[in-house]
């Protein structure tokens, strides 16, 4: 603008109302820019839109009693009107006009400008020389105050270029103690760091090499667990022995067929003791060969059922081998043989979420771990159970097994053994 590149400042001035426009509490702002553009296209020779932008910042300047603003706009007013060719508003926007006091020389010099237009388009040649003569001095004034600015300018840059160049010098002398005292930070750094990788590096060797000591000692403790349960029944050689001179039997056909379901149930058992899962209808068929072996034992009022809810494949869901063996021979065992009355054993099976639910009900003494009586074993068969699903949930992070044994309620004696499994579980130690 004051280079006289109006065109250029116009640009600006135009990307300054976009902005401000994008903000509709910028009121006072947007008529601020609206006075700027106004004088732009005036000076551009675009006198509608100067009419449009002076008249819209008029009225609001007016309203909110800005004197200043009002009079810089009156001024714009009489050059557009001069422009225009309506002497007649020219001179009434001068007659109008008050003065506001102290105005700023480049506002004044403006204004003189456009009276000495006026005075020469109305033929007053004498008062316009006096505008000129008042915009000269007017001129040399602001000339003045900007040689004294711009000699206070130089003299304050002097002052500051011979402050920095003592405080330049002075940082260079500290620069050498500063790269002795960096080098020495780098080398103790470097220590540090070696210091903290040596370490990082022999914790992480020590925790690979515990966690396989773990894995390996998880793999002994099964293999032992197998081993000892294995031990505890008899070889296979044993069974074929006793299945050559069961055969060799002459006795009664029930006693005799007895002994050969026995077998069977013994060989069987000795094979699924060797796997750590097997399928959900191996163990169901494991469990209805054995509680027919005890019907006999348990009496004539005992009744066992096992149900599998429709829609479960019991041939693909795999569990821990005797998870269901142990509780259903401990509620026969120690809840139902001699007792009185109707005798009843129930085995689930159902859908839970992302797994099975298997629910072993008896209707027994109940569930009395420490109360010593003539039927209470030695807990062998939990407590092997119990070890391989907390071995087997170590190794599954997310999804476990839960086995709970309690009491029934309702009023009812008995014992209930709850156990829920998940599809996606990993039987790999």
């Amino acid at each position: 603008y004051y280079r006289k590149n109006y065109q250029e400042a116009l640009n600006y001035m135009r990307r300054a109302n976009a902005l401000v426009s994008a903000h509709p509490q910028m009121v006072f702002e947007q008529n601020f820019i609206k006075v700027n553009l106004g004088e732009l296209y005036l000076l551009t020779n675009n006198l509608d839109s100067a009419q449009i932008c002076l008249d819209e910042s008029y009225r609001f300047f007016s309203e909110i009693q800005h004197n200043s603003a009002v009079y810089y706009i009156e001024t714009q007013m009489i050059e557009l009107a001069l422009q225009k060719g309506n002497m007649a508003l020219a001179h009434k926007m001068i007659e109008r006009t008050a003065p506001v006091g102290h105005l700023d020389a480049n506002m004044l010099t403006i204004r003189n400008q456009y009276l000495q237009h006026y005075f020469e388009r109305a033929g007053d040649y004498r008062r316009a020389y006096e505008y000129l003569k008042r915009d000269c001095r007017l001129d040399d004034s602001i000339r003045s105050e900007r040689v004294q600015t711009r000699v206070a300018e130089l003299d304050m840059r002097y002052r500051q270029d011979t402050i920095v160049l003592r405080k330049e010098m002075q940082i260079q002398r500290q620069a050498g103690e500063v790269k002795a005292l960096k080098l020495s930070v780098y080398i103790w750094v470097l220590v540090c760091v070696l210091l903290v990788a040596g370490t990082g590096g022999i914790i992480w060797y020590m925790r690979k090499k515990r966690e396989f000591l773990r894995e390996r000692f998880f793999r002994q403790i099964n293999r032992v667990r197998m081993e000892n349960l294995r031990s505890r029944i008899s070889p296979h050689f044993t069974f074929n022995v006793l299945g050559r001179e069961i055969n060799q039997f002459t006795g009664s056909e029930d006693v005799k067929n007895n002994l050969l379901e026995l077998v069977k149930y013994l060989r069987r058992s000795l094979e699924l003791t060797e796997k750590l899962s097997v399928s959900l209808q191996e163990e169901l068929d494991f469990v209805r060969s054995y509680i027919n072996l005890e019907r006999g034992r348990v009496g004539e009022d005992f009744t066992a059922t096992v149900t599998v809810e429709e829609g479960l494949d019991a041939s693909r869901v795999m569990i821990p081998s005797m998870i269901i063996q142990i509780p259903v021979e401990n509620a026969i065992k120690h809840g139902l043989v001699g007792k009185d009355g109707e005798k009843e054993l129930t085995i689930h099976v159902s859908h839970e979420k992302n797994g099975i639910c298997i629910t072993i009900c008896d209707n027994g003494r109940g569930y009395l771990p420490h109360v010593t009586s003539a039927t209470r074993g030695t807990g062998t068969g939990l407590k092997v159970l119990y070890q391989t699903i907390q071995l087997l949930n170590t190794k599954n992070k997310s999804d476990k097994i839960r086995f709970e044994i309690t009491n029934r309620n309702s009023g009812q004696t008995g014992t209930l053994v709850s156990v829920y499994i998940p599809f996606r579980f990993s039987y790999d130690l």
